[in-house]
Protein backbone atom coordinates (compact mmCIF):
# COMPACT_ATOMS: atom_id res chain seq x y z
CA UNK A 1 0.00 0.00 0.00
CA UNK A 2 0.77 3.45 -0.43
CA UNK A 3 1.05 6.19 1.74
CA UNK A 4 -2.11 7.93 -0.04
CA UNK A 5 -4.16 4.76 0.47
CA UNK A 6 -3.34 4.00 3.77
CA UNK A 7 -4.16 7.52 4.72
CA UNK A 8 -7.83 7.18 2.97
CA UNK A 9 -8.18 3.86 4.70
CA UNK A 10 -7.45 5.23 7.70
CA UNK A 11 -9.21 8.28 7.64
CA UNK A 12 -12.25 6.42 5.44
CA UNK A 13 -13.54 4.29 8.88
CA UNK A 14 -13.21 6.81 11.42
CA UNK A 15 -15.12 9.93 8.36
CA UNK A 16 -17.66 7.25 8.08
CA UNK A 17 -18.25 6.92 11.93
CA UNK A 18 -17.89 10.83 12.13
CA UNK A 19 -21.29 10.94 9.18
CA UNK A 20 -23.09 8.39 10.94
CA UNK A 21 -23.58 10.44 14.18
CA UNK A 22 -23.99 13.93 12.04
CA UNK A 23 -27.31 12.22 10.14
CA UNK A 24 -27.82 10.52 14.06
CA UNK A 25 -28.07 14.42 15.74
CA UNK A 26 -30.11 15.99 12.61
CA UNK A 27 -32.30 13.25 13.47
CA UNK A 28 -32.47 13.67 16.98
CA UNK A 29 -33.04 17.55 16.08
CA UNK A 30 -35.60 16.89 13.84
CA UNK A 31 -37.82 14.27 16.41
CA UNK A 32 -36.85 15.78 19.23
CA UNK A 33 -37.09 19.61 18.81
CA UNK A 34 -39.17 20.30 15.39
CA UNK A 35 -35.49 21.59 14.01
CA UNK A 36 -34.85 21.32 9.81
CA UNK A 37 -33.02 23.00 7.85
CA UNK A 38 -34.65 26.34 7.26
CA UNK A 39 -33.01 26.66 3.22
CA UNK A 40 -31.55 24.17 1.03
CA UNK A 41 -29.74 21.40 3.03
CA UNK A 42 -26.96 20.82 0.88
CA UNK A 43 -24.48 23.57 2.08
CA UNK A 44 -24.75 21.77 5.19
CA UNK A 45 -24.53 18.08 4.11
CA UNK A 46 -21.35 18.67 2.00
CA UNK A 47 -20.02 20.76 5.13
CA UNK A 48 -20.25 18.45 7.41
CA UNK A 49 -18.42 16.05 5.28
CA UNK A 50 -15.86 18.74 5.14
CA UNK A 51 -15.78 18.75 8.89
CA UNK A 52 -15.59 15.19 9.47
CA UNK A 53 -13.08 15.21 7.04
CA UNK A 54 -10.79 18.06 9.14
CA UNK A 55 -11.21 16.48 12.25
CA UNK A 56 -10.57 13.28 11.15
CA UNK A 57 -7.46 14.23 8.77
CA UNK A 58 -6.38 16.33 11.81
CA UNK A 59 -6.06 13.61 14.44
CA UNK A 60 -4.39 11.59 11.88
CA UNK A 61 -1.56 13.93 11.68
CA UNK A 62 -1.37 14.08 15.16
CA UNK A 63 -1.34 11.05 16.12
CA UNK A 64 1.76 10.38 13.49
CA UNK A 65 3.73 13.27 15.19
CA UNK A 66 3.30 11.50 18.41
CA UNK A 67 5.53 8.65 19.94
CA UNK A 68 2.97 7.10 22.53
CA UNK A 69 -0.82 7.14 22.51
CA UNK A 70 -1.59 9.79 25.83
CA UNK A 71 0.62 12.40 23.83
CA UNK A 72 -1.63 11.90 21.08
CA UNK A 73 -4.76 12.34 22.75
CA UNK A 74 -3.09 15.04 25.28
CA UNK A 75 -2.20 16.91 21.82
CA UNK A 76 -6.02 16.35 20.20
CA UNK A 77 -7.47 17.78 23.73
CA UNK A 78 -5.40 20.96 23.76
CA UNK A 79 -6.29 21.20 19.74
CA UNK A 80 -9.12 19.99 19.00
CA UNK A 81 -11.67 20.70 21.77
CA UNK A 82 -9.98 23.33 24.20
CA UNK A 83 -8.96 25.67 21.04
CA UNK A 84 -12.77 24.75 19.52
CA UNK A 85 -14.38 26.04 22.11
CA UNK A 86 -12.46 28.83 22.91
CA UNK A 87 -11.44 30.36 19.31
CA UNK A 88 -14.16 29.31 17.08
CA UNK A 89 -17.21 31.96 18.28
CA UNK A 90 -19.41 28.79 19.75
CA UNK A 91 -18.60 30.18 23.35
CA UNK A 92 -17.99 34.06 22.69
CA UNK A 93 -18.60 35.89 19.38
CA UNK A 94 -15.09 35.55 17.36
CA UNK A 95 -15.30 39.72 17.19
CA UNK A 96 -14.47 39.71 20.56
CA UNK A 97 -11.14 37.46 20.82
CA UNK A 98 -8.37 39.54 21.27
CA UNK A 99 -6.59 40.67 17.94
CA UNK A 100 -3.38 39.39 18.66
CA UNK A 101 -4.88 35.79 18.54
CA UNK A 102 -7.38 36.04 16.42
CA UNK A 103 -5.91 34.96 13.91
CA UNK A 104 -5.48 31.51 14.96
CA UNK A 105 -9.81 31.14 14.72
CA UNK A 106 -8.59 31.08 11.23
CA UNK A 107 -7.06 28.15 11.26
CA UNK A 108 -9.80 26.33 13.40
CA UNK A 109 -12.49 24.24 11.04
CA UNK A 110 -14.82 24.92 14.01
CA UNK A 111 -15.30 28.15 13.35
CA UNK A 112 -16.25 27.72 10.01
CA UNK A 113 -18.90 25.31 10.86
CA UNK A 114 -20.70 26.85 13.20
CA UNK A 115 -21.39 30.04 10.56
CA UNK A 116 -22.51 27.04 8.14
CA UNK A 117 -24.74 25.61 10.68
CA UNK A 118 -26.01 28.63 12.17
CA UNK A 119 -26.72 29.71 8.20
CA UNK A 120 -28.48 26.25 7.66
CA UNK A 121 -30.93 26.38 10.17
CA UNK A 122 -31.61 29.93 11.27
CA UNK A 123 -31.43 31.46 8.48
CA UNK A 124 -31.74 29.50 5.18
CA UNK A 125 -29.71 31.85 2.79
CA UNK A 126 -28.28 28.76 0.42
CA UNK A 127 -25.10 28.27 -0.85
CA UNK A 128 -24.70 32.09 -1.55
CA UNK A 129 -24.37 32.98 2.09
CA UNK A 130 -22.04 30.35 3.01
CA UNK A 131 -19.90 28.92 -0.16
CA UNK A 132 -16.84 31.13 1.88
CA UNK A 133 -17.26 28.93 4.81
CA UNK A 134 -17.98 25.72 2.35
CA UNK A 135 -14.66 26.78 0.61
CA UNK A 136 -12.36 27.45 3.88
CA UNK A 137 -13.61 23.84 4.96
CA UNK A 138 -12.70 22.44 1.64
CA UNK A 139 -8.63 24.63 2.15
CA UNK A 140 -8.38 23.02 5.61
CA UNK A 141 -9.59 19.88 4.62
CA UNK A 142 -7.02 19.70 1.90
CA UNK A 143 -3.87 21.24 4.04
CA UNK A 144 -4.96 18.78 6.44
CA UNK A 145 -4.74 16.05 4.52
CA UNK A 146 -1.35 17.05 3.27
CA UNK A 147 0.06 17.48 6.65
CA UNK A 148 -1.06 14.07 7.05
CA UNK A 149 -0.09 12.68 3.93
CA UNK A 150 3.80 14.22 4.06
CA UNK A 151 3.90 12.87 7.41
CA UNK A 152 2.73 9.36 6.21
CA UNK A 153 5.22 9.82 3.54
CA UNK A 154 8.44 10.35 5.94
CA UNK A 155 7.12 7.04 7.78
CA UNK A 156 6.75 4.58 5.10
CA UNK A 157 9.83 2.46 5.05
CA UNK A 158 11.16 1.57 1.49
CA UNK A 159 11.60 -2.35 0.83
Amino acid sequence: LSGTEYLLGKAAAFWLVGMAEVLLVNLEAWLFFGLWFAGNPTPIILGSCLYIACGVLWGIFLGCNTKVQSAAIQAISFTAFLLSLQLSGFVYPVANIPIGIRWVSYLIPARYYIELTRDAYVRGVGWFGVWLQVLALTILTGLFFFLAWRKMQKMQVNS
